[in-house]
């Protein structure tokens, strides 16, 4: 995985588990996933940054369209992605077909897809693997993590970088799925086809 000196973690200071009601209106009929819903937890935090109280879920989106550029600075810092560089801009335009949102962050896919917080994340299933004649392959988080890892080393290694496409004849398994997010942990590219769907010199002589 990339690691990068300086980098922000954007860790959420915001209890995920807390619940919160939208409003009397609301209120019944609601279960308790949904009043503890990380959905819940995300408008609470606006209601306390922004002295706003979101009756219903249209006064959110209400919020969300009017004060876009706040609503997406407040679930970049909620969400706590990993990224970095500048949270400013926002955005750049007010037109849609123009606009770019945080213009001077990056991030990694395979960091945050992969990212382990603790060491029960580590132990929760990642991926199962099926196969015609054998048993199911299984990978926790913790293993695919590290094959991921592994194999990004490996490519690393051998010169591949930002912007440069990895290309693969390979089946539907474990294996590309591990290929892929080590291609992107490095920023590039990967392209698959299976394998029945390659002409071989001599299927085609």
């Amino acid at each position: 995985m990339r690691t990068t000196s300086g980098r922000a973690t954007g860790r959420a200071d915001l209890d995920r588990g807390d619940t919160h009601t939208m409003g009397p209106s609301r209120r019944e009929g609601r279960t308790r996933s949904q009043s503890s819903s990380q959905l819940a937890a995300f408008v609470r935090l606006c209601e306390a940054r922004t002295d706003h109280r979101f009756e219903d879920h249209r006064a959110f989106h209400d919020f969300s369209v009017v004060e876009y550029r706040r609503f997406w600075e407040l679930l970049l810092k909620w969400s706590g992605v990993l990224c970095e560089g500048s949270a400013e801009p926002a955005c750049t335009s007010v037109e849609c077909e123009r606009a770019t949102f945080f213009p001077n962050l990056r991030l990694n896919y395979a960091e945050n897809l992969l990212r382990i917080d603790s060491p029960s994340d580590a132990e929760r299933g990642a991926l199962v693997a099926c196969h015609a004649f054998s048993a199911p392959e299984h990978l926790t988080r913790g293993e695919l993590r590290a094959r991921v890892c592994a194999v990004a080393t490996h490519l690393r290694e051998i010169g591949v970088k930002p912007g440069d496409r990895v290309v693969a004849v390979a089946e539907n398994n474990a294996e590309v799925v591990i290929a892929g997010l080590a291609t992107a942990a490095l920023g590039a590219t990967f392209s698959t086809t299976g394998a029945k769907l390659v002409i071989t010199p001599a299927a085609s002589a």
